[in-house]
C-alpha cells in the first residue's frame, strides 16, 4: 500500500513542476529576442526595424527591405534558495526522517547546478517587400526565457560529529530540472493603410516540448514536519502540445518627421500538453548517495544497482475534455498564456541631409521607401509600456479523468489520482523599458544603450526555483557594425532581482484556514503519499507544511549576437 501511494504521489509532483517552465512566455521573460530590440532594453516597438518585427510589431513590415535575421542570446542566470522553518520563522527544517542514530542536521543554501553553462536561444526572421505598402514577413522565435535550470539531487553538510554528510536537497519537492523547446513560428504582414500609418497581423502556430523532474514526499504526519528523504520518489515527465494557436496585430505610426508610435496586442491558446511519465521509487533508498546518480535502469528493473528499487512507465493520454466542478470543458493538462499589450513612443533626430522618412536615398538603393535608424538618424530614444495578464495564470489544470493505473515491476499498480490542479500566485505586471540608439559613424557604426524594470508577477507566500519573477530588471547595450549589406549586432544585458523572502514555511492550522489562504509565509505544498484527512480536495495528499518557505534569489547575463542582411 505505501508502494502504491508513493507512486500516485510521484506522478502529481511530476504533472505539477509543468506550469512554471510554460509561464516562461510571459511572467518569467524578459526583454527580449532580436539584437536590436534586447540592446535597447526591449524598448524597439516603435523602431521595429528589422525582420524580428514580423512577431514583436509586424506592422512596422510595411517599412522595411527584403532582409534575413538570424540571431541568439547566451544566457547565465544563478538562482539560488534558502529553506526556512516549518515549526516558526526562526526554525530549522530537518532533512530526514526520525530517527534515533541520525545526527540533527538542517539544509544549507542550495543554487543551480548549471549556473556557469550559457544556454543558447536561437531565433530568426525574414522580410519580403511585395509592394511600396505591403511586407511578409516569417519570424521563428521562442520566448526570452533564461533556459534550462538543473538543480542537485543531493547537498554536502557537516553533521555535528564534524564529518561531511550527504543528504537530499532542499528544493527537491519544487524542482530537480526542467528544460524545454518552446517556440512561435509566426507569418506576418504589415500594410500602410494610408501615409505614416500602418497595420498589420500574425498567425502563430506554437510548439512546446517540456522533460520536467521533481520529487515527491512519502507518508507525513501533523505533528513532525522533518522530510522523510528515504520515501521519495522521482518522477520524469515528457509533455508535448504540437499547436498553440495564436495571433499578434500592431498599429504603426509616424504623425512627425521626430515621432514614430506603435501599439501591440499578444494572444495565444491554452497549452494542452501530454506525454509519458515515468516514476522511480523509492528515489533515495536507504541513502540519499542514489540521488546523485542514474543507477535505476528503467528498461531492465532487475540490474539496479539498487535492491528493490522499481520502474514504472505509463503513457497519460488525455480524453478530449473533461467535466470541472463548474460544468465547464477543461483540458488534461491545462496552462493558459497571459494576454500581453505594449505601447510606445520614439523620438528621433534625423540627420539634416537625411530624406525624408519612407523615402529612396543615396545611400541605398532600395526598390521600396524603407525606414533604416542607422542611416537616417543622429540618434533615438524610446520608451516602452507593457502590461501582462498573468492573472489569466493564476492555477493551471492538471486532470486524468480516466484515472489510469500505474504498472510496477513486481508490485501492484497504483491509482493516478483525477484531480491535480495547483495556484501559480501569478498576478498582473506592468513594466517600462527605456532605451535608444547613436549614429556614432553614419550608416556605419551605432552604439545602443537601454534599461527596464517590471512589477513582481508572483507573490512571495508562492515563490519557486523555477523562475523568480519578483521586482526585477536589468541594464545594458551593444553596437551594430555595418559592412557592405549586412548589420553585424551584439549586445548585453546585466538583471537584477529583488527576491522573494517568505521567511518560512506555512502549517495547517485548521480546515477554516488551510495553508493555501495563509499569507506571509510559504504555502506551496508537497504531494505526499499519505496526508490530511480532510474532504477538501485541497488538503488531500498533500503535506502538512508548505515546501517552498524560506528565500529565493536571481541574477542573470545574457549576450547576444546576430546578423540582419538586407537587399
Amino acid at each position: 500500500m505505501r508502494r502504491r501511494q508513493l507512486l500516485c504521489t510521484a506522478a502529481l509532483v511530476a504533472s505539477l513542476g509543468m506550469a512554471h517552465q510554460a509561464q516562461a512566455s510571459t511572467a518569467i521573460e524578459y526583454p527580449d529576442n532580436g539584437v536590436a530590440q534586447f540592446s535597447r532594453g526591449g524598448a524597439w516597438l516603435a523602431t521595429a526595424s528589422d525582420p524580428i518585427a514580423g512577431y514583436f510589431n509586424p506592422a512596422a513590415l510595411a517599412t522595411q527591405s527584403d532582409s534575413f535575421a538570424i540571431g541568439a542570446n547566451f544566457v547565465t542566470q544563478k538562482i539560488c534558495f534558502s529553506r526556512a522553518g516549518v515549526v516558526d520563522p526562526d526554525g530549522t527544517v530537518q532533512p530526514s526522517g526520525p530517527d534515533p542514530g541520525q545526527p540533527e542536521l538542517e539544509y544549507p543554501k542550495v543554487c543551480n547546478i548549471n549556473s556557469k553553462f550559457p544556454r543558447f536561444i536561437p531565433n530568426l526572421g525574414g522580410v519580403w517587400r511585395i509592394h511600396d505598402r505591403v511586407g511578409l514577413g516569417i519570424t521563428v522565435n521562442p520566448p526570452t526565457s533564461l533556459g534550462k535550470v538543473s538543480w542537485p539531487r543531493t547537498v554536502t553538510v557537516q553533521n555535528s560529529r564534524g564529518f561531511d554528510q550527504q543528504i537530499a536537497a532542499p528544493q527537491r519537492f519544487l524542482s530537480l530540472g526542467v528544460q524545454g523547446t518552446i517556440i512561435y513560428p509566426t507569418f506576418a504582414f504589415g500594410v500602410e493603410i494610408f501615409k505614416g500609418f500602418r497595420l498589420g497581423a500574425g498567425f502563430v502556430a506554437g510548439l512546446v516540448d517540456l522533460q520536467l523532474q521533481t520529487a515527491s514526499m512519502g507518508n507525513v504526519s501533523p505533528d513532525d514536519p522533518k522530510d522523510d528523504f528515504r520515501t521519495d520518489t522521482k518522477s520524469d515527465l515528457h509533455v508535448t502540445d504540437f499547436f498553440v494557436p495564436g495571433i499578434v496585430v500592431s498599429a504603426h505610426a509616424s504623425p512627425h518627421k521626430n515621432l514614430d508610435v506603435g501599439l501591440w496586442y499578444k494572444w495565444f491558446d491554452s497549452v494542452t500538453a501530454y506525454g509519458p511519465l515515468q516514476v522511480r521509487a523509492p528515489f533515495y533508498g536507504e541513502d540519499p548517495n542514489v540521488g546523485t546518480t542514474e543507477r535505476l535502469d528503467c528498461e531492465n528493473p532487475e540490474d539496479s544497482e539498487l535492491p528493490g528499487a522499481t520502474c514504472s512507465g505509463v503513457t497519460l493520454v488525455p480524453e478530449d475534455s473533461a467535466r470541472d466542478a463548474e460544468g465547464k470543458n477543461v483540458p488534461r493538462f491545462g496552462l493558459a498564456i497571459p494576454m500581453e499589450i505594449r505601447g510606445g513612443i520614439r523620438f528621433h533626430m534625423p540627420f539634416s541631409d537625411a530624406p525624408t522618412p519612407l523615402e529612396r536615398d543615396q545611400w541605398r538603393k532600395d526598390d521600396h521607401p524603407v525606414r533604416d535608424p542607422l542611416r537616417d538618424d543622429k540618434f533615438d530614444i524610446e520608451i516602452d509600456v507593457t502590461w501582462a495578464q498573468n492573472s489569466e495564470a493564476d492555477f493551471f489544470t492538471v486532470r486524468f479523468p480516466s484515472a489510469p493505473q500505474v504498472n510496477v515491476v513486481g508490485s501492484p499498480g497504483g491509482q493516478v489520482p483525477a484531480n491535480a490542479d495547483r495556484p501559480t500566485g501569478f498576478q498582473d505586471t506592468i513594466g517600462v523599458r527605456i532605451g535608444g540608439q547613436w549614429a556614432a559613424m553614419r550608416n556605419k557604426l551605432g552604439v545602443r544603450y537601454g534599461t527596464w524594470i517590471e512589477s513582481p508577477a508572483v507573490k512571495k507566500e508562492d515563490l519557486n526555483v523555477t523562475g523568480v519573477p519578483a521586482l526585477r530588471g536589468g541594464f545594458g547595450g551593444g553596437f551594430v557594425f555595418r559592412i557592405d549589406q549586412t548589420d553585424v549586432e551584439v549586445g548585453y544585458q546585466h538583471h537584477w532581482n529583488a527576491g522573494l523572502n517568505n521567511g518560512g514555511a506555512c502549517r495547517e492550522t485548521t480546515d477554516a484556514n488551510p495553508i493555501e489562504t495563509q499569507t506571509g509565509c510559504g504555502r506551496l505544498t508537497a504531494i505526499a503519499g499519505s496526508g490530511n484527512s480532510s474532504n477538501e480536495l485541497s488538503f488531500e495528499n498533500r503535506s502538512y507544511a508548505g515546501v517552498n518557505g524560506g528565500k529565493v534569489t536571481q541574477k542573470a547575463d545574457i549576450f547576444s549576437i546576430g546578423f540582419v542582411t538586407r537587399w
